[in-house]
């Protein structure tokens, strides 16, 4: 029998607010809503115009948001969003910037979007970049690799692929068209690491210079796709984005976003958001050259020592890119 979580109305207020300290904003709400259940508080901690971006789906207002934090719960009532880190800034004219980074463990005891209950105890990674303005979200844009769930749970990834894309809300094609358009005219984000991302970003996705990627990766670097897939070694993490760009050719990549803290004693935890734009011009995930073009939203954390990614967590939505060329 499918499991229905009841989520109760609040009778007070969340805890946190615009005098929050911002990392501990970003934990507490997301334990709240998720792990504490309190799914109406997305009233509180979201605009009622808030517009959250993702590749699967774009979702405008906290209510919406509301409706589909339920309808995950139900199909994954006991999920964790346990925080890996939060790589924030305040560099925007008003507010806060926020990138976290979570693993969820869970298990599917009801029905999901792919398909009835498998019972299956899953593992997936998740981005999500926040604005956060008096305390109130404005802004998300969230990253989830939907072909890990869907491969776990064992359900065909090109059928989710194609549900995904019959699904497609005039809301999500005008926003991927508009990304099609912007990211090979638009400019990188002005940031003084701008000029180190954008060559470790190119020399992945663009250019694959060999060169490059040696002195920007250290030679034990490891990439971490998905708990289930990881790249240790230089040349291991360059074969990986040399598939890529069999796959996606002519792609123009742009930085939207750069957050920079501390780690260690000298090292820097750096996020970056970033757009790409590219032709569908090779396999990719069982699906031969389609010639379409294609938008990905992408966000990578890396751990930097001195100029080189020690370790690198690229994250972007492969079920919904296979979306755009099923």
């Amino acid at each position: 029998m499918p499991i229905t979580v009841t989520i109760k109305t609040p009778t007070k207020r969340g805890r946190y607010g615009a005098d929050s300290e911002l990392v501990d904003y970003i934990l507490g709400i997301t334990f709240e809503i998720w792990e504490e259940r309190g799914v109406e508080l997305i009233h509180q901690y979201y605009a009622p115009d808030c517009v959250v971006h993702g590749l699967d789906a774009v979702q405008q207002g906290a209510q919406a948001m509301a409706e589909s934090t339920r309808a995950y719960l139900n199909a994954f009532p006991d999920r964790l969003l346990l925080a890996d880190e939060v790589i924030w800034s305040n560099d925007l004219e008003r507010g806060f910037y926020s990138s976290h980074r979570i693993e969820s463990p869970m298990t599917n005891l009801g029905a999901s979007a792919f398909g009835p209950a498998t019972g299956k105890s899953v593992r997936v990674t998740a981005i999500a970049d926040c604005v956060v303005e008096d305390g109130v979200i404005t802004r998300e844009w969230l990253v989830r690799d939907g072909l890990t769930l869907v491969r776990q749970l064992g359900f065909d990834a090109l059928a989710a692929a194609r549900r995904i894309a019959e699904s497609r809300t005039a809301a999500t094609a005008t926003w991927l068209a508009g990304e099609l358009a912007r990211v090979p005219a638009g400019e990188d984000t002005d940031h003084q690491l701008q000029p180190l991302a954008g060559r470790v970003l190119r020399a992945c996705w663009e250019t694959g210079a060999w060169q490059e990627l040696r002195s920007l990766y250290a030679p034990y670097a490891v990439l971490h796709v998905s708990p289930l897939e990881r790249h240790s070694g230089a040349p291991a993490i360059a074969s990986h984005f040399a598939a890529l760009r069999t796959a996606f050719g002519e792609a123009c990549i742009r930085i939207d976003h750069i957050a920079v803290q501390p780690w260690g004693q000298t090292g820097r935890s750096v996020a970056v958001r970033w757009g790409l734009a590219a032709l569908h011009l090779g396999a990719y995930e069982g699906r031969p050259a389609s010639g379409r073009r294609v938008f990905i939203l992408g966000v990578s954390h890396w751990r930097l020592l001195g100029d080189r990614i020690v370790t690198d967590w690229t994250l972007f939505d492969r079920l919904g890119l296979l979306a755009q060329i099923v």
